[in-house]
């Protein structure tokens, strides 16, 4: 009996383990299979983790890389507008130069071959500050050539000017400059003459005209019509840097491949200084020199009958180390004297000496000056020597700043006559 209890006992114990074992094996394999699971999406959290990071990293790297293409951009961009910056802003000489530069715009510059801008803008060319603004005053031009005053005064004039005498008010030495009470009136002689503005202006000879003027030798009508009872100057000036987009428009003037010493495309503002007269008004040698080029320039717009005279410029100079001994320096010049007549240029060849005061000729009428109705001589003084018997005596703008180097003021030789 007791035996048999023990036998049940033992069965259902053994019962009892097998499925406390097979329990224990399902719990088991479900915590397994719950912990792949968790695994698998842990993985894939990572995974979407690090695609976002390196999605931020892109990002962030196409970004940097836009501003650097920026700032290389803008740093291209204002190597254009102030092309050999580094040299010219140089730490204080940017400072110092600020004071000169303000009295002249900002120009932007076009041919950094030809010249150099500073911070504030101004063009230097050779060292020398060209002005922004247009046919300007004779102080504000460089001067390349280096002629002084009292050369100046030895000089011959180019074209005779008659003088009037006008009272201009002037400060008593000693006298303060603010103070207008102390003004005296005082009579000066000045140029007797009108200085004419050629910007909106055409002085060729109408095309229809011009082959009928050169085959006929057509005479120029009066361009300035004297009011009865009023006296006109019997001169005019055409002023030297001007912009004559109006005048300069025959072809030779608008054809870009023409090229004058290096000067092409559609040139308009005047390099020369004209002084206008009747037909027939000497023109005259400023100094002592020698032909260099004699000749007819044909073409409507040209300067006809031509003389071109290398001059010869001598300079006193102090020896080195002697106080008192001086030393001629020479120096040479290119000056042309256009639209002249034709018996100008008859006789006259290269290597012909000039004297100082020297009749050159005298101007010219339409149908041997170019084509120009009003008689005028064109003057204009060259640092190069030029290729021919011509120069280029209207440039682009573009050019302006190296060609006011090239071909100086001529007021330089011929005074301050406006």
């Amino acid at each position: 009996m007791v035996r048999a209890d023990l036998r049940k006992r033992g069965k259902r114990n053994a019962r009892q383990g097998a499925i406390a074992r097979a329990n224990s094996g399902k719990s088991l394999t479900e915590t397994a299979a719950g912990g792949t699971s968790s695994s698998s999406s842990t993985t894939t959290t990572r995974r979407q983790n690090v695609l976002l990071g390196l999605s931020a990293v892109l990002m962030v790297g196409m970004a940097i890389l836009a501003l650097a293409n920026a700032a290389v951009e803008s740093k291209q961009m204002r190597s254009l507008q102030h092309p050999d910056n580094d040299v010219l802003d140089d730490g204080g000489e940017e400072e110092e130069n600020k004071a000169e530069d303000s009295e002249f715009a900002a120009v932007p510059p076009t041919r950094s071959s030809f010249f150099k801008a500073n911070s504030a803008g101004a063009i230097h060319v050779d060292g020398f500050l060209i002005p922004s603004n247009l046919s300007g005053s004779m102080d504000t031009y460089p001067n390349p050539v280096g002629i002084t005053e009292e050369e100046r005064k030895a000089f011959h004039p180019v074209v005779r000017i008659p003088t009037k005498k006008v009272e201009v008010m002037v400060d008593p030495e000693g006298g303060d400059e603010k103070d207008a009470k102390k003004k005296k009136k005082k009579v000066a002689k000045v140029p007797d003459t009108k200085v004419m503005d050629f910007v909106d202006s055409s002085g060729l000879a109408p095309l229809g005209q011009w082959g009928p003027f050169q085959k006929e030798d057509g005479s120029s009508p009066d361009p300035r019509p004297r009011p009865k009872g009023k006296k006109e100057p019997t001169l005019w000036l055409g002023k030297y840097d001007e912009d004559r987009k109006n005048m300069y428009v025959s072809d030779m003037f608008q054809d870009v491949s023409n090229q004058i010493d290096g000067y092409a495309g559609s040139r308009t503002v005047h390099i020369g200084m004209d002084i206008g007269g009747s037909v027939g008004t000497k023109v005259h040698a400023f100094t002592n020199g020698i032909i260099h080029s004699v000749g007819y320039n044909p073409e409507r717009g040209d300067y006809g009958n031509v003389i071109v005279v290398e001059h010869h410029l001598e300079v006193e100079k102090k020896k080195n180390n002697e106080d008192d001994a001086t030393t001629k320096e020479q120096r040479k010049i290119w000056a042309l004297y256009g639209h002249l007549d034709g018996k100008s240029v008859r006789g006259k060849k290269a290597g012909q000496k000039v004297r100082r005061g020297q009749v050159l000729g005298r101007f010219g009428d339409v149908h041997e000056n170019g084509g120009w109705i009003a008689p005028h001589v064109h003057f204009q003084i060259s640092t190069k020597p030029p290729q021919t018997h011509d120069m280029p005596g209207a440039v682009t703008m573009e050019d302006r700043p190296r060609a006011l180097i090239d071909y100086p003021d001529p007021r330089l030789v011929l005074g301050e006559l406006y």
